[in-house]
């Protein structure tokens, strides 16, 4: 995605999973990650919830700084 800034793809996906990845423009897996946190944090509590944030944000940052790549 051109002109998008990482660090704000970053935390957005950090505090909302996935819609770091809406700014970038990636739709599927931003709804992909999305509904898989709310999912798998109701299931366990909030534990997976984590580590798809943590993922989400890199991920996020990555495909911002144009070394990751969309679906």
């Amino acid at each position: 995605p051109t002109g998008k800034n990482p660090v704000v793809a970053a935390i957005l996906s950090a505090v909302i999973v996935g819609v770091g990845q809406f700014y970038n423009g990636d739709m599927k897996k931003g709804a992909v990650m999305l509904i898989g946190a709310v999912l798998l944090g109701a299931a366990t509590a909030g534990v997976l919830w984590l580590a798809l944030a943590i993922w989400s944000a890199f991920d996020a940052y990555q495909v911002a700084k144009g070394t990751g790549k969309m679906w």
